[in-house]
């Protein structure tokens, strides 16, 4: 089902509802190795994190980096998108879990026995946060070029994000058409949205932020930037009275699949780096969908 939201008179949100095919996801903790880890070689776990952290302009917020370090040296490497303590239990000593989101942010029991269970499994646990959406070679630009966007129809801009300035956290879409070309587009690669439709938006240009991009300061940057066309999610009532305000198109997604396209691109990129250890995915990725031909993304 996609929901319809419109401004309609007096600013009040009117909601409509169109069927269309849905599909449930569930993300089951899934490990599918492409090399026996017996056969790999050791090799030094900062090198992975110095290579990564070379590739992007980290912001200085004080969750990014090794939550856990068990180990100098590491002879596999798992990537999640969400750390999930299923998932930890697949993990054998002596690997380097690259996650997106964070651990630890809350303090509650919850998250410290997570990082309990990845202290006694011995191995270690790299948050990677903003960083995976704005790497020089665009692991968060995935879902954009499933889309079926280039590199040279986008144009990358600053962000605020938690009072930081984030490097390459935006997406500008240069070329122009129309809302229901973009809705059509994210069907095709079984993404059904939520539009809120704002009747002063001109559908001029479409910007994209990744993962939950409908914070108020970053919507208000982006339509600074000319955007009024945002495609992102997590949206709440605060940003929905700025767009209306601003004039803006909202078209909310699913927050994690959005991410989950980066995993296969930074697998394909950590794999040509370090072909001696195996790079292995912790997601069910049979939510997000390739092109029918070759996608050079993912292959």
């Amino acid at each position: 089902m996609i929901s319809l939201h419109s401004y309609g008179n007096g600013g009040r949100l009117v909601k409509m509802e169109l069927p269309i095919p849905f599909r449930e996801v569930t993300i089951p903790a899934e490990l599918t190795p492409t090399k026996p880890q017996d056969m790999a070689e050791f090799f030094a776990s900062d090198t992975v994190v110095n290579f990564l952290e070379s590739r992007t302009s980290l912001p200085k917020f004080d969750y990014l980096g090794y939550e856990v370090k068990t180990a100098d040296e590491v002879n596999a490497i798992y990537l999640m998108i969400n750390p999930d303590p299923r998932n930890f239990a697949l993990v054998p000593q002596n690997s380097l879990v690259i996650c997106h989101h964070k651990v630890s942010t809350p303090d509650n029991r919850i998250h410290t026995a997570m990082l309990q269970q990845v202290q006694t499994s011995r191995f270690n646990l790299y948050n990677f946060h903003l960083g995976w959406d704005t790497m020089e070679k665009g692991i968060g630009d995935s879902f954009l070029m499933h889309l079926g966007f280039s590199k040279n129809q986008i144009r990358k801009v600053d962000l605020t994000y938690r009072e930081h300035k984030v490097n390459r956290l935006g997406n500008i879409i240069l070329p122009e058409f129309s809302l229901g070309e973009i809705v059509k587009r994210l069907h095709s690669m079984k993404v059904y949205p939520s539009v809120i439709i704002n009747p002063r938006c001109q559908n001029s240009k479409c910007g994209y932020i990744s993962g939950g991009g409908f914070v108020d300061t970053m919507v208000i940057e982006m339509a600074d930037y000319g955007v009024d066309v945002l495609v992102s999610s997590d949206h709440n009532f605060v940003v929905e009275a700025i767009a209306s305000e601003l004039g803006l198109t909202l078209v909310e997604i699913n927050h994690y699949i959005s991410e989950r396209y980066g995993l296969r691109t930074m697998q394909k990129l950590l794999t040509e780096t370090f072909p001696l250890v195996p790079t292995y995915i912790l997601e069910d990725l049979t939510s997000i969908q390739c092109p029918p031909n070759e996608c050079s993304c993912c292959i």
